[in-house]
């Protein structure tokens, strides 16, 4: 019974992500630069670029070691486009893109799969989203290689 319940738990953590995670081989800092170099690139607003642990290790009695950045970035023009379809999507505008490296040292890059922000907001026929789900897949391949 307790074989049943981990893998039940298991699969629902593997299958019930809404996350793209994806290894670079390349340092936070050489995966941030080439995301957001690609991101101005395709036209995309840059909003800022997070550097988490800095900001923790400045601002609080503990500390962390992982190298951590979060891109936030938008496309205005497609934005105001996505409204049309919901009003409840200015929840996850600005888009955001997580870079960061593991106690192990291995660098990931991570966001929000563009699939789940269509179902959640009924949002199938939007052609920006479905754009933006290739071009995710197609920057973050190039930058983490």
């Amino acid at each position: 019974m307790k074989k049943l319940i981990l893998l039940l738990l298991f699969t629902g953590v593997i299958f019930g992500s809404n996350l793209v995670v994806v290894k670079s081989n390349k340092t936070v800092e050489e995966t941030t630069s080439k995301i957001v170099k690609e991101l101005k690139t395709r036209g995309f607003h840059i909003f800022q670029v997070l550097d988490h642990s800095k900001h923790i290790n400045k601002n609080s009695k503990f500390t962390i070691d992982e190298n951590t950045r979060v891109i936030l970035f938008d496309k205005p023009e497609a934005t105001k486009a996505m409204f049309t379809y919901s009003s409840a999507v200015m929840l996850e505008v600005p888009f955001k893109i997580a870079v960061y490296q593991t106690l192990e040292e291995d660098v990931f890059i991570s966001y929000k799969s563009i699939d789940t922000i269509i179902q959640e907001h009924s949002m199938e026929e939007c052609k920006f989203l479905k754009h933006l789900k290739k071009l995710l897949v197609s920057i973050t391949k190039e930058a983490s290689n």
